[in-house]
């Protein structure tokens, strides 16, 4: 899903290229005279579910098993208007913290802070006969450039990834991204929390990302025996259309395993 990207130019700016990716949140003034202002945003990563572990063996499918990787967040470009001499305020997305496992109560994998935080995995409250499983990843965070009150951009979080049971035959599920954007902000904004396991030694649920509207938890994984849990989905993107040429957004995939902001003008 692709728009044109206008290229970052300035008419009036007569200062040095300007190009800086930012890991943590901080604020920059654009100089007069820029006209664009290039940018990627990139929203916090979802945390990796947690794993199980086989203290009594049952033989047969039962065994240690990893969580499921939580969903990289979604990934904005475009090119900014209307900012020269403005301050912006750039927040970036968390990841999202990873499931634990051990025979006992485990809390969910904690939220990714952003703009839009994301949601907390599931909890997983025990009971594994076979020996543990695991809690559900945390819900990335979203990543945004805004003004004072103003959003002027935004990308979701991952949705983070689905704890392990120790039965070999059910997999858990990954988290998943989405490159849906909008210039309409939607509803929530926090991602869902993760679903819950069972005492049956069923796994946790990843939760969402954060978002223009967050990623929804993994269903709560009630019904059967050690069952691994599913992943959350991520949040959505935001871009406002009063700083933006209505060409100039570009959504695609990247490997980044953190959040970060990338602003440029010449």
């Amino acid at each position: 899903m692709q728009q044109m990207l206008v290229s970052g130019s300035a008419t009036g700016y007569y200062g040095p290229p300007f190009n800086q990716t930012y890991y943590s949140n901080t604020t920059i003034t654009i100089p007069n005279g820029v006209t664009y202002v290039n940018y990627i945003v990139h929203g916090g990563k979802g945390g990796q579910g947690g794993s199980s572990t086989v203290s009594n063996s049952g033989g047969g499918t039962f065994g240690n098993q990893s969580g499921a990787v939580g969903a990289q967040g979604q990934k904005l470009e475009g090119a900014l208007i209307n900012v020269a001499g403005l301050t912006l305020t750039l927040t970036i997305g968390g990841t999202g913290g990873a499931g634990g496992g051990n025979n006992g109560n485990v809390a969910g994998g904690t939220a990714g802070i952003g703009y839009y935080n994301g949601g907390p995995g599931g909890n997983q409250p025990g009971g594994e006969t076979w020996g543990s499983a695991g809690s559900g990843g945390g819900g990335g965070g979203a990543s945004a450039i805004s003004n004072g009150a103003t959003l002027i951009v935004l990308s979701g979080g991952g949705g983070g990834g689905g704890g392990a049971a120790a039965n070999l035959s059910f997999i858990p599920i990954a988290g998943t991204q989405t490159d849906a954007f909008s210039s309409t902000l939607g509803s929530p904004n926090v991602g869902g929390t993760g679903g819950a396991g069972s005492s049956s030694g069923n796994a946790s649920s990843g939760g969402g990302g954060g978002g223009s509207t967050g990623g929804t938890g993994g269903g709560a994984v009630s019904a059967g025996n050690h069952i691994s849990g599913y992943g959350g989905t991520g949040g959505s993107g935001y871009y406002n259309l009063a700083y933006h040429d209505d060409v100039t957004s570009v959504i695609s995939s990247n490997v980044n395993t953190t959040g970060f902001i990338t602003i440029s003008y010449s």
